[in-house]
């Protein structure tokens, strides 16, 4: 689990080395309509930097069906390269687990909570690593998904 964190004094490869991240976490993002894509470069930003995480084992970001158009959102991932996926208010209302719930959240969506719930549903087995963190009508939280590395 080492190389999903950054240290960049310790992690910089020696010349001709590399360095392999593996793709083992999952986002869940959360964000209100309109929500522009410096406001979820914002939080997804400080959210890796504060948890020493790389970029790069970013696998996926997971959200509810209703942001499957939203500009912000699309620009984001598009912008990052990180494949979006989405799932409809029962699949995360159905989830098993403790999340941060928020009534407002209910009413807009469904489901009282989306990222943490969606990020859960893009694993194959995870658990939440970094919680629910907000920040100016932005929601984050990453799930460490089950990985299986072999040679």
């Amino acid at each position: 689990m080492r190389y999903l964190y950054r240290n960049p004094q310790a992690d910089r490869p020696k010349a001709g080395a590399s360095l392999s991240i593996p793709a083992a976490l999952i986002a869940g993002i959360g964000c209100r309509k309109g929500a522009r894509r410096e406001q979820l470069d914002a939080l997804f930003e400080e959210v890796l930097e504060q948890n020493n995480v790389w970029q790069q084992a970013v696998q996926k970001i997971c959200s509810i069906d209703l942001k499957k158009e939203e500009p912000g959102l699309l620009l984001f991932c598009a912008e990052h390269g990180i494949l979006l996926e989405t799932y409809d208010a029962e699949t995360l209302r159905n989830l098993d687990g403790e999340f941060t719930a928020s009534a407002f959240v209910s009413q807009v969506t469904g489901v009282d909570n989306v990222c943490e719930r969606s990020a859960m549903a893009g694993s194959q087995n995870g658990k939440i690593l970094i919680s629910k963190m907000a920040k100016n009508g932005v929601t984050a939280a990453f799930v460490l998904d089950e990985v299986k590395i072999s040679f």
